[in-house]
């Protein structure tokens, strides 16, 4: 789930990768939104991923690319990787969707560079985090690929400490290729690549996630409550379109709404969300292709409150995409 590769073979093997995988304020200091998370479960998915957290946290400077599905947790993960190497300084979250991303990151790198050894390790810029690198013009991209390589050559001279780079990607990573919105120059700044998986290739990881969670809403509440098996076969069985993030909401509702200590299948928000999502196979017999893409279509931008980008990378599409389809079947 994690490759080390030579800068020219990285946008082949990223490519070999996307083909596989279905088979199986502009700048804040780290804040709660991206702190760094525990993986959860035990399944050969999340393993793996543990794996690759750990080979890409044992090299210092970190430069690495996360990627992921709507809703796995890409965030936390990033933050985990620099917080299980041991690096020390601070965090600085560049989100690259505001305007100004670039004169930021430019910033961190500038104070890094001129902080040297003088100054206290806990106030130094240990990383930069960068959130939808893909958000930057490629003009702005060659910019800031430029300005890592001076910092890192002035590192190697001036003996200033380096500072490690993790690019967070909100767009799928084959649709990004496809769209050329991430430049080749970019591209070979990372040396490792850590792919999340969704939830639905984990097994029974979504029930013991829905169990922890559960069990600290009991501590916080001082309530005893817990899941019937008949509501834990239909967490197995779900597919979780939103991954964690919809897990997490759900298994909330259901607690907050339940009046009885045993949470059953018959939670209002429960059933409702249950039954938008998770059609049977038989259901789609005799139905023209066209209307089944349509309803998959409205039933996820709902589900995302409208949002077309968020809705794009759910369905594994470009955004381009999404709106030609949306044309299409006349969706709005």
């Amino acid at each position: 789930m994690n490759d080390s590769m030579p800068s020219h073979r990285k946008a082949a093997k990223i490519h070999n990768y996307v083909g596989t995988s279905a088979s199986h304020n502009s700048s804040v200091v780290l804040g709660e939104s991206c702190a760094p998370v525990r993986l959860v479960g035990q399944s050969d998915a999340i393993q793996a991923l543990r794996c690759s957290v750990a080979r890409v946290a044992a090299s210092l400077p970190i430069r690495a690319v996360v990627a992921g599905e709507y809703g796995v947790g890409k965030l936390g993960v990033a933050a985990a990787i620099y917080s299980d190497s041991g690096g020390v300084g601070e965090v600085q979250h560049i989100e690259c969707r505001r305007s100004g991303a670039l004169d930021t990151a430019l910033g961190v790198l500038a104070a890094g560079s001129s902080q040297g050894m003088t100054v206290p390790e806990s106030s130094r810029y240990g990383a930069m985090l960068l959130d939808a690198p893909e958000a930057l013009s490629l003009d702005e991209q060659h910019t800031l690929v430029a300005a890592l390589q001076q910092f890192d050559d002035g590192a190697s001279v001036d003996h200033y400490p380096p500072m490690s780079l993790i690019g967070v990607l909100r767009e799928p990573v084959a649709a990004l290729l496809e769209g050329l919105e991430l430049s080749q120059l970019l591209l070979e700044t990372f040396d490792s690549f850590v792919s999340i998986p969704p939830l639905r290739f984990r097994g029974d990881d979504a029930v013991e996630l829905a169990e922890r969670q559960v069990h600290r809403l009991n501590q916080k509440h001082d309530r005893r409550c817990s899941f019937t098996k008949e509501l834990l076969e239909l967490y197995r069985a779900y597919d979780w379109p939103g991954n964690v993030r919809q897990l997490r909401k759900v298994t909330a509702d259901v607690f907050q709404t339940s009046k009885h200590d045993q949470l059953r299948p018959d939670s209002s928000s429960c059933a409702e969300l249950l039954a938008q999502h998770h059609v049977s196979v038989t259901a789609l017999f005799g139905r023209r292709i066209c209307d089944v893409q349509q309803d998959l279509l409205s039933a996820t931008l709902r589900h995302h409150g409208g949002s077309k980008s968020l809705t794009a990378e759910t369905l594994g599409i470009s955004l381009k995409t999404l709106y030609n389809r949306l044309r299409d079947v006349g969706a709005n």
